[in-house]
């Protein structure tokens, strides 16, 4: 538990935050009072920033915020969740008073230059879990930067400020300010039709769970799993599988509830089967496919267990570059959540990307919550999210290929309009110890916008605020 202090904000009496020379932005983290007996469970905020006397010279943000279930105002209020809200107000602006609803409350700050990402303290260093984060853990630099109110000695004397208890703790992502249903996401496809493979990544499914649309579950032994009654899978299982060498010109039994349902020569080394059974929970046997040989089947687990997810990626080499489209409307803050597989190795990776279409700073004197870049260099190396399985790649071994993650944010400080992302892969770069991948795979994820019609895929990438 740590105290951090907030200032109060005053229809009438400003916070004034000085703009330093050359800085572009000024952050505002807002918290909002909720009464603690009330039985509320969020509150509304107001601020509103002014640099000039004119009626354009303003910027107003109105926002409710859901109240927090870990922290609290030490004069007794329970306290809502934060909101970063970013300004860019016309250039050459030097001072800017903030007024707001007395229940508001809130820290100035700028973006620390030279620093992209947030190094935590030594003892938080720590790995998490592919969908846990830290929340308020102390750290050593950060992107954004406490800044001191100009007037901050007067703000005090009045007793203009309010401490609040947060806690650092580890969160689901997604927890907190944010839950996954509120961050509809979309699968995204290349242009020019690249080469396509199926990525197998490795997930768990909770007994009772309902199957999404894209799991399979693997038979490497004997396994119980569920049967549909109805739709378009009742009284059917599908089932995948690619057979060792060895047991090319041999049979491929399946068997259920120990009787042989299906049985077929092995002609190829990969494979589809069609399996008639009754609805409900069946014991399914693969049998013939040799020792390296794997199957899967659409059925789910009946009794939850490990399960695989299939995600279409497409090939991104140094000589052919990829090209995402999509469009982007106002105040809309998207992600672009890329998958970046180097197949059969752990290797490192350099992806440039550029958004073509981006105009950052187009929503000057607008209240926006994230900052776009519009060109940059994403590195990384396939096996630092997890291994998987590229199903094409005619190999006897699974789980061989690294899997890892970037991201391309698209802030809501961009005029609404088409986005044209365009990936390259580089090449050495001077002080390389070795050579990065000469060819990845990759699958893109939109955060942020619906797919259209039905949306039964998984939760891909949540973050939260600030």
């Amino acid at each position: 538990m740590r105290l951090v202090r907030y200032l109060a904000l005053d229809p009438g009496d400003p916070v004034i935050a000085r703009m330093a020379p050359g800085q572009e932005l000024l952050g505002l983290l807002i918290r909002t009072e909720i009464e603690a007996s009330g039985g509320a469970n969020q509150g509304d905020a107001t601020v509103v920033a002014r640099w000039g006397p004119g009626p354009t010279e303003r910027a107003e943000l109105k926002v409710t915020l859901p109240r927090s279930r870990f922290e609290w105002w030490t004069d007794g209020f329970d306290a809502s969740e934060p909101r970063l809200a970013i300004l860019r107000p016309p250039e050459g602006v030097e001072r800017i008073e903030i007024t707001g609803d007395a229940r508001t409350h809130v820290r100035l700050r700028a973006i620390e230059p030279g620093v992209n990402e947030t190094l935590y303290r030594l003892p938080y260093r720590v790995t998490l879990a592919e969908d846990e984060t830290w929340r308020y853990a102390p750290f050593d630099v950060s992107t954004w930067t406490d800044v001191r109110a100009a007037n901050l000695d007067e703000l005090e004397r009045k007793e203009r400020f309010s401490d609040l208890r947060e806690q650092v703790r580890i969160e689901r992502a997604g927890e907190g300010a944010r839950s996954d249903a509120d961050r509809p996401e979309r699968i995204l496809l290349p242009e020019h039709a690249p080469v396509r493979r199926r990525l197998l990544m490795p997930a768990w499914q909770s007994a009772g769970e309902a199957s999404p649309g894209d799991a399979w579950t693997p038979l490497l032994v004997a396994k119980d799993v569920r049967v549909d009654g109805e739709g378009a899978r009742a009284g059917r299982l599908s089932v995948i599988y690619r057979a060792a060498r060895a047991s090319l010109g041999k049979e491929v039994a399946v068997r259920v509830d120990g009787e042989v349902a299906l049985r077929e020569p092995i002609v190829a080394l990969s494979g589809a089967l069609r399996v008639a059974a009754p609805a409900g929970t069946r014991r399914v046997e693969i049998e013939g496919l040799g020792d390296a040989g794997v199957a899967y089947t659409d059925a789910p687990p009946a009794n939850g267990g490990a399960i695989v997810r299939r995600r279409d990626v497409f090939e991104l080499t140094r000589a052919r570059p990829m090209t995402y489209r999509f469009k982007q409307a106002a105040g809309e803050t998207l992600h672009l959540v890329l998958f970046v597989v180097t197949p059969g190795e752990n290797a490192d990776y350099r992806i440039r990307y550029r958004i073509e279409g981006a105009k950052p700073g187009s929503r000057e004197a607008a209240f926006f919550r994230r900052v776009t870049i519009p060109d940059g260099v994403l590195a990384g190396r396939g096996g630092d999210l997890t291994r998987a399985t590229l199903w094409e790649a005619a190999t006897e071994e699974r789980g061989k290929d690294g899997v890892g993650r970037g991201v391309i944010r698209l802030g809501d400080d961009l005029a609404p309009g088409e986005r044209v992302v365009r990936l390259s892969l580089l090449g050495p770069q001077p002080g390389d110890a070795g050579e990065p991948a000469k060819a990845v795979w990759v699958g893109a994820v939109l955060v942020g916008q619906r797919a259209p019609g039905r949306d039964n895929g998984p939760r891909l990438w949540v973050e939260d605020d600030p």
